[in-house]
């Protein structure tokens, strides 16, 4: 048998490692597809305020697993157009709550109108997209992330029916909190 060189041994020394990692078994993921956020349909230009976005599409998905916070979508004064409670209308389309965040558009709103005035996200009522008045969101955020957060549930109602005044927006942030952020 022929010895190796001392530099061939090097060699051997540095490939050897690669080569064993490549053909290891990967560890199991940390974050598996499955839990992986699910937040691809946020389209705002302010990267902070995407960001912000995200993390109260994520909380409110988490608090809409609590059936206290999930039953806002039975609550007597929150029905859609024709007086049907947005439970049902949650359930037609075969989604938990959860789901249904997934499938809303987050579209930044910026230039609107409604994000000149006080609005930090407006949407029309049945429509699955949602306006963002990204630095309203952002400074809203940095102020008062309770309310920003339960910003995301109280237009998710809308996009489920629910008209406003009545009830005022007011109306269904606070009813939004009580259900969901206390």
């Amino acid at each position: 048998m022929s010895r190796l060189s001392c530099r061939g041994r090097r060699f051997v020394s540095a490939v050897l490692p690669l080569l064993f990692g490549l053909c290891a078994t990967p560890p199991a993921e940390a974050n598996p597809p499955a839990a992986r956020p699910r937040w691809r349909r946020v389209y705002l230009d302010d990267a902070v305020a995407g960001s912000a976005l995200r993390d109260a599409l994520a909380d409110a998905a988490q608090r809409l697993e609590n059936d206290r916070c999930r039953s806002i979508f039975a609550a007597p004064d929150f029905v859609d157009g024709s007086g049907r409670p947005l439970a049902d209308r949650l359930a037609s389309l075969g989604m938990d709550p959860a789901e249904y965040l997934s499938i809303i558009v987050f579209q930044d709103g910026t230039g609107a109108r409604r994000c000149q005035e006080t609005a930090l996200a407006f949407t029309e009522p049945g429509s699955r997209i949602v306006y963002v008045c990204s630095q309203r969101f952002r400074s809203e955020w940095r102020a008062n992330t309770r309310y920003a957060r339960a910003t995301v549930i109280h237009e998710t109602l809308h996009t489920l029916g629910l008209g406003e005044n009545p009830p005022s927006s007011q109306a269904i942030s606070e009813t939004v909190l009580s259900y969901c952020y206390r």
